[in-house]
């Protein structure tokens, strides 16, 4: 594996996959905000976020069959 041509890569996604995650799960906790909130219906901030969030979460699962 030391000469794996792939390796740094794998290291850098891992890690901007780290801190991607530890975002999601404070945002996921700021998100309680909304809940709470009298223009969530019609939030666009908030509308726009879900439909990234399940726009990448649908790209991954096609890209990788899972």
């Amino acid at each position: 594996m030391l000469d794996c041509p792939i390796k740094e890569d794998l290291e850098k996604t891992t890690e901007v996959g780290g801190e991607f995650s530890k975002r999601m799960k404070e945002i996921r906790d700021e998100l309680a905000i909304c809940d709470k909130c009298p223009e969530l219906k019609t939030c666009p901030a908030r509308k726009d976020f879900d439909v990234m969030v399940s726009d990448i979460i649908k790209q991954l699962n096609e890209e990788w069959g899972l």
